[in-house]
């Protein structure tokens, strides 16, 4: 069974990703099984539903042994053993390219979610050792923006889930370490870039940026240094690139819970411990909304902005001396 890295561990799989890097660990954290099919749970309760697109539809159950994601394209995934252990039973005729979206979207956020993290809507990258991540919707240009800090020296942490660890000190782990591009993004880096079929137009083919080198990617965990909500405009005050803005406690938390990848379906049963991470993680880290001009021209720029944000002073021993 091939073995892949993924969120700082190691995935053994029956289906492969081709879009994850494949590791020599010698036991696995995850085992996703595939099962012809689908076996009953007497004990299931019924948690929340989303609406994917408008053809799909996912629905989760839970049960004294994990929680169930039914999709109606692709098939039902159990997720067992505190996150442990996925069974995937498919649907007929479902495409091996949509299965491996939800496994590393929402059916890894619910096992990473019965491990007691937090999986937010975003994608990451590490400067200087601590984490700044960002969160938006789809179309906002969040994996953008990662690729142009890691093309620019910082480190990619994740693409797409960003999963918090929210303790006292948050701290973010590492994820999928290739990034999604919709074609107008993908065109501005072509090494390296995949489609993978999911349409023709701009705005619907996804193409998987894997050419990333080993010294690009960060592989530990990582203290949680901010958080930016993006928010994309066709100009910004004196021609600038990006302009950031600190939010209030409540706003934070708020903006926190918008962005959760789980939030609207893991329902009410579950809500008080979303809850209780997004507020301990809006209180123990800076959320600022990040306005950042909508050109693709300018997104280096941007990229340089943000990271003198986060620059770390030189230490006494590697301080330039003081000459009289």
């Amino acid at each position: 069974m091939p073995r892949y890295a993924i969120y700082g561990g190691c995935l053994a799989s029956d289906i492969p990703f081709p879009q994850l890097r494949l590791c020599a660990c010698p036991t696995a954290d995850w085992t996703l099984r595939v099962a012809p099919r689908r076996p009953e749970l007497a004990d299931a309760e019924f948690v929340g539903e989303h609406e994917v697109d408008s053809t799909v539809w996912l629905r989760v159950s839970r049960s004294r042994d994990g929680f169930r994601l039914h999709y109606s394209d692709t098939g039902t995934f159990d997720v067992h053993a505190a996150g442990r252990e996925i069974v995937w039973s498919p649907e007929p005729g479902a495409r091996l390219d949509d299965v491996r979206d939800c496994v590393i979207g929402r059916v890894f956020a619910t096992a990473l979610h019965a491990a007691g993290l937090l999986c937010l809507h975003g994608s990451a990258v590490a400067l200087h050792g601590a984490a700044v991540a960002f969160l938006a919707p789809p179309f906002h240009g969040k994996s953008t923006l990662a690729l142009a800090l890691t093309r620019g020296g910082a480190k990619l942490v994740t693409d797409d889930t960003v999963v918090v660890d929210p303790g006292s000190l948050p701290a973010i782990w590492p994820g999928v370490h290739s990034i999604r591009l919709f074609s107008d993004s993908a065109g501005q880096w072509q090494r390296g870039e995949r489609p993978s079929e999911q349409g023709t137009a701009s705005f619907a083919t996804k193409h998987h940026i894997t050419d990333l080198l080993e010294d690009q990617l960060e592989q530990r965990h990582v203290p949680l240094e901010a958080l930016y909500l993006l928010s994309p405009q066709s100009r910004l005050p004196g021609s600038a690139a990006v302009q950031r803005s600190s939010l209030g406690a409540l706003p934070a938390a708020l903006t926190v819970l918008a962005h959760l990848k789980l939030g609207t379906v893991l329902g009410a049963s579950e809500a008080p411990a979303l809850m209780r991470g997004a507020i301990s993680v809006a209180r123990a880290v800076p959320v600022y909304r990040l306005e950042i001009v909508r050109d693709l021209e300018r997104v280096d720029e941007a990229a340089a902005q943000l990271a003198s944000w986060h620059k770390r002073p030189a230490s006494p021993e590697t301080a330039s001396p003081v000459t009289m």
